[in-house]
């Protein structure tokens, strides 16, 4: 499929499919310049030579998928979607299994006019960057551009090398209200890999992500801007270094942040606190307001949301601090909620909100 010139547009509804094609671009559609939409259906098992295994978007081409289904894709860069200095928003669909021989299995975007923007219960999983020099970005692989995750998830996706979950690469990339979880690289960051780009997490979890030969299991920091805020970086491994956040360049900046059950040590480098932090451990640092080490935050199991919730008890609850036009948590709970004093609401520490509820028991008059 072949969408050209301005005017060009292309629908696909229902339960359509856009199967095993092939092409130099765009193995399954090629979008250049026009639109295309999708409402469900699937691009199944396409290949394209070089770009975009499943979907290639370029010029001022844009994509709209909803509910839609890119499975089993392959490519040398971006085996599911190649973006190309084009838009592309994909919603509630899933991005499964596609295979980049170099980079980006799941989306590569590159261009500074391209725009990438995942929002609801979307999931990009199980999808490889296979490349021996190359190999980064399994799930998503950022060049240049710009990107917002909304929601959604991010799990078992595998790197030959870096950034099994996302690699950012001067890009300035967002995930709010997003997990990255169970993501794998084979050198560093298993869940996400910051190459000189910005990278912004909020109400993000990144949980049992791992690293197999060196550092940053949940996330590594080569060089831009890493900020983190009411996120929870939790269980995630490595050989060496930092478990849970690697910090080898540029800078890393964190505030109502958890940082704990990471192996084998939670943090590695010259983190920078904003305040109101907790460390199970006592390596990321935290010495600012309201920050707290080698504290353990009582942390229940990842659910199926994607977050850690925190148990009753936990030192977490009511010990941060709100920010402002940062009003829910992960799942979209209002922050913050009534605690258990007189005193105004606090807001929690980490992804999680926790919930009080009050119970009322009946009143019983002696006669």
């Amino acid at each position: 499929m072949y969408v050209y010139w301005t005017t060009a547009a292309f629908t696909q509804t229902g339960n359509s499919a856009i199967a095993s094609n092939s092409a130099n671009y765009g193995g399954g559609v090629h979008v250049d310049q026009g639109r295309a939409s999708w409402d469900a259906g699937q691009i199944l098992s396409n290949t394209a030579r070089w770009y975009g295994g499943g979907i290639y978007v370029a010029s001022s081409g844009s994509a709209a998928l909803s509910g839609t289904q890119v499975v089993s894709n392959a490519a040398q860069y971006g085996g599911g979607l190649y973006l190309n200095s084009g838009r592309t928003t994909f919603s509630s669909g899933s991005l499964l299994s596609n295979t980049a021989s170099r980079s980006g299995g799941g989306v590569y975007v590159v261009g500074s006019t391209a725009a990438f923007t995942q929002t609801g219960d979307s999931l990009v999983a199980y999808n490889s960057a296979t490349g021996a020099s190359d190999g980064y970005g399994a799930g998503l692989f950022f060049e240049t551009g710009r990107a917002t995750l909304s929601g959604g998830q991010i799990a078992n996706n595998t790197a030959e090398n870096n950034g099994g979950g996302v690699y950012v690469w001067r890009s300035d990339v967002t995930l709010d209200r997003a997990y990255v979880i169970r993501n794998t690289a084979r050198q560093k960051g298993g869940g996400l890999y910051n190459h000189d780009g910005t990278l912004t997490l909020i109400n993000a979890t990144v949980s049992h992500n791992t690293v197999t030969s060196t550092s940053g299991g949940g996330l590594y920091a080569y060089g831009g801007a890493t900020v983190l805020t009411y996120t929870t970086v939790a269980s995630n491994t490595a050989t060496s270094g930092g478990g849970g956040l690697h910090q080898a360049g540029g800078a890393i900046t964190l505030q109502n942040t958890i940082v704990a059950g990471n192996g084998p040590a939670n943090c590695n480098g010259a983190l920078t606190s904003n305040g109101y932090n907790l460390d199970s451990g006592a390596t990321c640092n935290f010495n600012a307001m309201g920050d707290m080490t080698d504290t353990d935050p009582m942390l229940g199991p990842l659910t199926g949301q994607g977050v850690h919730p925190l148990l009753a008890g936990s030192p977490a609850i009511d010990a941060g601090v709100c920010v402002a036009g940062i009003t829910t948590d992960q799942r979209g709970v209002i922050r913050p909620q009534d605690g258990d004093s007189d005193d105004a609401a606090i807001c929690d520490i980490g992804a999680f909100e926790f919930i009080w509820y009050n119970i009322y028991l009946p009143v019983v008059i002696r006669q």
